[in-house]
């Protein structure tokens, strides 16, 4: 036997003892000779495996297994596991990605939900910076791998592109592409067998059915054909600033880290020559805790040639859901962001930072003109499409029957795909009977106020200026169209708006205020 050797105990003579080794008991563990030999006379003991490294023994009598898969672990979603795999089986799938213009060698592992490249590979990629990682690689023998860190990047396959996270390991031999990028870049077709009864009955088209057939729509920052061209009007002048707004100090990391997030994903890169133009950073906190960096581009709209397109009105497409019952929304996956800009225009949109400058690659949000250039590009994408509504980044299919609303939706995803847009995975909605589009609760009765918007006004303080008064009024005015008595019973609050008039709060403007906020409370529902 060769991966067991006897050896007698007490009670039981014949039990078996276990062996780490598969190499012939008779033979020697250290080079893989047949015959035995002292270890100051073996070939291998001054040698150095070329698979772990360790000194002592050949590669082929190595006791450590290749990592060469990418498993997760079932019940615990903050750790990942590398197994090994059996050179015997024959040879594996591979593929060749390129990463920023640099190639690599991918093995292709179905079974794995991560991909992963060894240092060597990480240093020949330039420009790109690791972000921190909150779960482990655990390798054979459950040994916890050393990794240091991850990035997302856009990988390319034929002409496909998607955005994955990749994350560098050291001591790593060969990269390895996991499930989700061998989808999103068509390595690999998942198939579908659908079930047909005897009667041939057409059973609705399931929320898995769309993503797993459009999963490049569903993953990652898309990347259109279109190009932005920024136009500057005659005789404007550079505005550039020298020194950057302060970032609090508790801030400082989570700006770093979203900079060199966004780095990574190509939406802007560093810039080190001199520019005429040059922008301050905001930033905005968002709900998560993380922040949003923003751009202050108003001296540089003040010179924009706009392209003045007629934006649809709320009025006017919620006047076309007349008869529908079924309704889906999707969203647009940071939708300016999929716009390539112009390679001329790009230094315009330079902005600076504590970590230096920068400028954008994609469209940025600041733009004055970038919402009527996506809304443009959209309407013709979608054009003659009947059961589709189109807001800048929110689209809404609507539908009486199911069978349409599948067939709609199908024909709007494969339209997304042909021009490179991806849309946001977790705000997209699916086959609903009601959903929110524009502010408004959709549903096959008609049309509501929601539910959000009433709280924020029933909750909102008595106004103590000027300003309190035009920002009630502002929400107030949004939903005009769900009572034709709002404009009556807010007269006293608008009279204290006039400049000849001082401000007083009295009796008639708390009545005014009071009154708006029950009518709100008790808004009906719209008929479409």
């Amino acid at each position: 036997m060769d991966s067991v050797r006897f050896q007698r105990k007490k009670g039981n003579p014949r039990q078996p003892a276990r062996t780490t080794n598969k190499i012939n008991s008779t033979g020697c563990g250290r080079c893989g000779n047949s015959t035995a030999h002292p270890r100051d006379k073996c070939p291998a003991r001054d040698a150095k495996c070329h698979k772990c490294g360790i000194k002592g023994h050949f590669a082929k009598a190595c006791r450590k297994a290749n990592i060469a898969e990418v498993d997760r672990s079932p019940g615990d979603r903050s750790e990942w596991f590398l197994g090994s795999v059996d050179s015997k089986r024959g040879d594996p799938w591979m593929t060749n990605i390129k990463i920023r213009g640099h190639t690599v060698k991918f093995k292709i592992d179905t079974g794995a939900d991560v991909t992963v490249i060894p240092e060597s590979e990480y240093k020949q990629i330039k420009g790109i910076k690791l972000l921190h990682v909150n779960r482990s690689l655990h390798g054979p023998g459950n040994t916890k791998l050393n990794v240091l860190g991850k990035f997302l990047c856009e990988l390319e396959s034929k002409s496909v592109f998607s955005v994955q996270e990749i994350y560098v390991v050291r001591g790593l031999s060969q990269a390895l592409l996991g499930r989700p990028a061998i989808i999103a870049l068509h390595i690999i077709e998942k198939v579908n067998i659908a079930s047909v009864n005897a009667k041939n009955v057409q059973t609705p088209k399931s929320e898995e059915y769309f993503r797993d057939k459009f999963s490049t729509v569903f993953n990652g920052l898309g990347k259109s054909k279109w190009k932005y061209k920024i136009n500057l009007k005659e005789n404007s002048k550079p505005y550039a600033l020298s020194s950057p707004r302060k970032v609090p100090f508790a801030q400082r990391d989570k700006v770093k880290e979203e900079l060199d997030r966004m780095q990574n994903l190509g939406v802007i890169s560093k810039v080190d020559e001199p520019t005429e133009w040059c922008a301050p950073m905001v930033i905005a906190p968002k709900p998560n805790g993380q922040v949003r960096i923003c751009v202050d581009l108003k001296k540089l709209n003040e010179s924009v040639k706009r392209e003045n397109h007629p934006l649809p009105s709320v009025d006017e497409s919620l006047s076309k859901l007349s008869g529908s019952k079924i309704f889906s929304k999707l969203d647009a996956n940071s939708g300016f962001w999929q716009i390539n800009l112009a390679p001329e225009s790009r230094l315009l949109t330079t902005f600076i930072t504590p970590y230096g400058r920068f400028y954008f690659n994609r469209l940025p949000f600041g733009i004055n003109s970038a919402s009527e250039f996506f809304q443009k590009r959209m309407s013709e994408i979608l054009c003659g499409i009947e059961g589709v509504l189109c807001h800048m980044d929110d689209i809404l299919i609507f539908a009486t029957t199911q069978g349409q609303h599948d067939a709609i939706l199908e024909n709007i995803l494969s339209i997304l795909k042909d021009n490179g847009l991806t849309l946001n995975n977790k705000k997209c909605e699916f086959s609903k009977s009601s959903v929110t589009f524009l502010g408004h609760v959709i549903d096959e009765k008609g049309i509501r106020v929601e539910s959000q918007k009433v709280k924020a006004i029933l909750d909102m303080r008595k106004p103590e200026n000027v300003s309190d008064i035009r920002r009630f009024l502002g929400m107030v005015n949004q939903l005009n169209r769900f009572s034709p008595k709002l404009a009556e019973r807010s007269q006293p609050l608008r009279e204290l708006l006039k400049l000849k008039n001082a401000w007083m709060w009295g009796p008639a403007q708390e009545r005014s205020f009071e009154s708006l906020k029950a009518e709100i409370a008790q808004s009906p529902c719209l008929m479409h």
